[in-house]
């Protein structure tokens, strides 16, 4: 197989530049993976995003809380998720009606156990989005007050 080996071999330590054609590639750090798929030719029907980023962002309901290691598996570790304090982002289930593209909910889980994950690298599009908008309102304002 094409790619790199880190440590002992598994499939979350191979780094791979996704020449393989298929305009994606996933990079693996411990269990947590980074995926990369902005190649226009596994893309169709490209329009500009016509909606208001804001008015999407704004439905998120932004939380704090802490992990339960049971749930994430991180039992009797001093270094995983659950012993970093709190955390701040979203509750998937909320996040799956205002971005469904950015949540993996397990669907086809036929045990109903799989937690759900916001893949938040997919809402960053959204955020930028968002920043056009409030500078092009921001660039309105200024032009009102000269």
């Amino acid at each position: 197989t094409d790619g790199y080996m880190v440590g002992v071999d598994s499939c979350n330590n191979r780094i791979d530049d996704a020449t393989g054609g298929t305009g994606s590639t996933t990079l693996y750090i411990g269990n947590q993976s980074i995926t990369t798929s902005s190649d226009r030719r596994a893309k169709r029907d490209i329009v500009d995003y016509s909606g208001s980023a804001l008015d999407v962002i704004d439905k998120a309901r932004v939380v704090e809380f802490d992990y339960i290691p049971e749930m994430i598996g991180d039992t009797g570790s001093e270094y995983g998720p659950s012993s970093r304090g709190r955390y701040v982002g979203t509750i998937a289930q909320e996040m799956k009606e205002w971005a469904p593209w950015a949540i993996n909910d397990g669907e086809g889980d036929p045990e109903g156990e799989h937690i759900w994950k916001a893949e938040y690298d997919h809402v960053v599009p959204l955020l930028l989005k968002g920043i056009q908008e409030l500078r092009e309102e921001l660039n309105q304002i200024k032009g009102l007050l000269n």
